[in-house]
């Protein structure tokens, strides 16, 4: 059994440094706390490591939490394992390759790893890595999101996702350009236009939702055999925090309520 399914949705993760959750790392502890912001442009990397050396991060969440899911994301690991209460082992573990009885990964070679696993009530993870993609290298990591599904669309809506780089252009006296790129913002219309209810309930459930909640375009797919081409946006490491952004559009094909609904979405990256 691998990942099947399209476009998945998640709560926010249970471990934001914002929310209260701490974290602890075995070396260069100064800059764990990056993996807990959901930034995807800074990341903890050990100090003075090599394929000898076991590195272990602790993220303890502010109160128990119930997950069932787990990504980290933007990594440099080849063997690693996590566990949760600091000793116990998820069960039923389904990753992008296969199945596990456990988190215990060896032979990894992406720079994303997602798993599902029976809902648990964790109060921290553990993550050890033992080896990295390129011997001897620092590892490292850019996000940990442990969370919960939200749900997996079963159609295919219509997708259009734009990512803007926020540039600033100045004119130099020559009358050509000068450009800054910042940091980039994700953004997409999602629309819908079957009638599966089960996709139908989930957009229904993000409009009504407060909090942010995550998006993943690729749903756990990748490579060839599921996309063209390796696009920006539907890569495993393109997972946003997003918000729905305006109304949700309601409208049944027509006016005739027995036939397809069309429901559209706007969703914009949240901090």
């Amino acid at each position: 059994m691998t990942i099947s399914g399209g476009i998945k949705f998640f709560d926010k993760s249970k471990s934001l440094l914002k929310d209260g959750a701490t974290i602890a790392a075995s070396t260069n502890d100064a800059a764990a706390d990056f993996v807990l912001s959901m930034n995807r442009n800074i990341r903890w990397d050990s100090v003075g490591s090599d394929d000898i050396t076991t590195e272990t991060l602790t993220i303890t969440f502010d109160s128990a939490k119930t997950i069932d899911r787990i990504l980290l994301v933007g990594i440099n690991a080849k063997a690693f394992q996590i566990k949760y209460n600091t000793s116990t082992d998820f069960a039923n573990v389904v990753t992008l390759d296969g199945t596990e009885s456990t988190i215990n990964i060896t032979g990894f070679d992406k720079d994303t790893a997602y798993f599902e696993f029976d809902a648990v009530s964790a109060t921290n993870i553990v993550i050890t890595i033992d080896t990295t993609q390129v011997v001897d290298a620092e590892k490292f990591i850019t996000m940990v999101i442990p969370t919960a599904e939200i749900g997996t669309l079963t159609g295919y809506p219509g997708v259009e996702p734009l990512t803007r780089a926020n540039e600033k252009r100045a004119m130099t006296q020559s009358g050509r350009f000068v450009t800054q790129k910042g940091f980039e913002a994700f953004s997409a219309k999602l629309s819908l236009e079957h009638t599966i209810q089960a996709d139908v309930t989930v957009f229904n459930t993000l409009f009504e939702s407060q909090p942010p909640f995550l998006v993943w375009l690729c749903g756990g797919n990748f490579g060839t055999t599921y996309f063209s081409v390796e696009l920006k946006n539907w890569r495993l490491k393109d997972l946003y925090q997003v918000q729905t952004l305006g109304e949700i559009e309601t409208n049944f094909r027509n006016n005739i309520y027995t036939s397809s609904p069309m429901t559209s979405l706007q969703l914009a990256e949240e901090v």
